[in-house]
Formats: C-alpha cells, structure tokens, sequence
C-alpha cells in the first residue's frame, strides 16, 4: 500500500525522464546508513534542469543533487535534510543546462 501526500500535477514540468516506471520496487546494498546514486540521461531537447525526484527510506535523510553537462562539469545544485520518508520531488536552486 502506498499513500502520496503533497503529489505534483503532471504538468508542473515539460519533460520527466525516469528509469523507475514502477517505482520503489528493490534495493541494493549492505548494512552502511550512507549511500550514494547517480542517474545519467541525455536531454531530448535544450532545456534546464527544474526538479528532481528520489525515495528517502527513512526520516531525516541527507541529501546533495548535483548537476552538469558532463560528469566532468558536476556542481553542488542544492542539498538538505528530508524530515520523511517516502517520494520527494526536490527544486533545484538553480536551472542546470
């Protein structure tokens, strides 16, 4: 069972790319608190990035979204803390091309 408080309209954005179509479904990993993703897409169209949108498994999760035009060119966008768990939808601070 799954309940989303606060969900987006789906047209607060021209573009979502994703590779989870069916959400949350697994998890990978050992007994570490930290961990660290990437997700690499190339843009169908110049546009900047606006948002982004990830799972916190528990309260008070940490997070940093960095953003660029090659993994080279990668700057800290914005970070914080996530008061709950579940899906969050994050704004980034500044559009990334």
């Amino acid at each position: 069972m799954a309940a989303y408080n606060g969900a987006q309209a789906t047209d607060n954005y021209s573009r979502i790319y994703q590779y989870d179509p069916l959400g949350w479904i697994n998890s990978f990993g050992g007994s570490s608190t930290t961990g660290w993703m990437a997700n690499v897409y190339t843009a169908q169209a110049t546009a900047s990035l606006s948002a982004v949108g990830f799972y916190a498994g528990a309260m008070n999760t940490g997070y940093e979204v960095w953003t660029g035009s090659s993994l080279a060119s990668l700057s800290l966008n914005t970070s914080g803390t996530l008061a709950t768990m579940g899906y969050h939808t994050i704004t980034c601070r500044r559009r990334s091309p």
